[in-house]
């Protein structure tokens, strides 16, 4: 999925576009943002995008001599643009599964006494379904893993709210698209309804 991606930017951003605001340049952003995401599935954490540029480059540049001669304005716009999400990215998704995910999950194991009050989500390691929540003790460290499916399942939670859906877009940056994708991993889905009035009434508030 990331070699595909990057390649698709590779070839945009040599004809001319960047990612932006623009139509086209917002769905490069779009792309960019969401391989990104899959990397910190694979546990990259920090910008990595633009390195794989290389070898996309040096494997189709003879094909594409533009890609070649292009390759440190590519790769440029490419690091550009994903530090600049990587640290939004980081907070938006802290926020989904510290907050939006976590919180009624960590209130849940707190009035089960699994836990106290004073443990938290660990945003490093939390991923995908496995939710890890660490106690305040620094010797020895204790940790809780969790299945978010079993556990949102229990609490009969099956949606994410369409104002927290917004919340995601309008503070993080993070497209109803791919916190959609988020939910589906856990197996819940997104008030996709609500979320589309409030954007609405952003829109019409701003005029």
């Amino acid at each position: 999925v990331v070699a595909d991606h990057v390649r698709m930017l590779c070839f945009a951003i040599a004809d001319g576009a960047v990612p932006g605001n623009n139509e086209r340049g917002y769905v490069l952003k779009r792309i960019l943002n969401r391989a990104s995401r899959f990397g910190r599935i694979l546990n990259k954490h920090e910008p990595f995008i633009y390195l794989i540029a290389d070898s996309v480059i040096n494997s189709m540049g003879d094909a594409f001599p533009e890609l070649k001669e292009k390759q440190s304005h590519i790769k440029k716009i490419i690091q550009s643009q994903e530090e600049r999400f990587s640290e939004t990215q980081k907070n938006g998704l802290d926020y989904f599964y510290g907050t939006i995910i976590g919180e009624p999950i960590r209130q849940a194991l707190i009035k089960k006494g699994k836990i106290s009050k004073y443990w938290w989500v660990d945003d490093l390691t939390t991923e995908g379904n496995t939710l890890v929540f660490l106690s305040p003790d620094i010797y020895p460290s204790q940790e809780v893993q969790v299945n978010i499916r079993e556990e949102l399942k229990r609490l009969n939670i099956e949606f994410i709210s369409g104002e927290d859906t917004f919340k995601l877009h309008d503070t993080y940056g993070i497209h109803i698209d791919d916190t959609e994708m988020l939910a589906k991993e856990i197996d819940i889905k997104v008030d996709r309804d609500k979320y589309e009035k409030l954007m609405k009434e952003q829109k019409t508030r701003s005029r």
